[in-house]
């Protein structure tokens, strides 16, 4: 089981998303008040802290990694599309593509472009730091 570590939400294209102790989640639509909440594949995105970990000597903020949500203790990056995950006690998504395959960025970007994870809200609701997932 693993474990929400970060939660983010970008107000605007080009700036670092801004980070939030919870967010709401709307069915078939994505994350409240997030620029890329939309009807679609890629209503949400997360990655794993292990994988932004490769870059914590630049100094980066976590919210210039374009994730909504960072997870730890949980690999998401092997399951395969169409699993469905849940986020504490309501929230489930759908993973509908695992990177950005055609996109060919050699700095921090390129974490979430090859190991970054989509996926579009199933069931609608609030997620916290620190809620559990698992695979369902």
């Amino acid at each position: 089981m693993g474990r929400v570590s970060n939660l983010f939400i970008g107000k605007k294209r080009g700036m670092a998303k801004l980070e939030y102790d919870k967010i709401q989640l709307k069915e078939n639509f994505g994350i409240i008040n997030d620029i890329h909440a939309t009807e679609g594949r890629h209503q949400v995105s997360i990655l794993s802290k292990r994988s932004i970990d490769k870059f914590k000597a630049n100094d980066l903020t976590l919210g210039t990694f374009e994730a909504n949500i960072i997870v730890e203790d949980i690999d998401l990056f092997d399951l395969p599309i169409n699993t469905k995950v849940k986020f504490g006690k309501e929230v489930i998504l759908e993973i509908t593509q695992i990177g950005k395959k055609d996109v060919l960025i050699e700095d921090h970007y390129s974490t979430m472009y090859h190991e970054g994870i989509f996926a579009k809200v199933i069931h609608g609701g609030q997620i916290k730091k620190n809620d559990f997932i698992e695979v369902i």
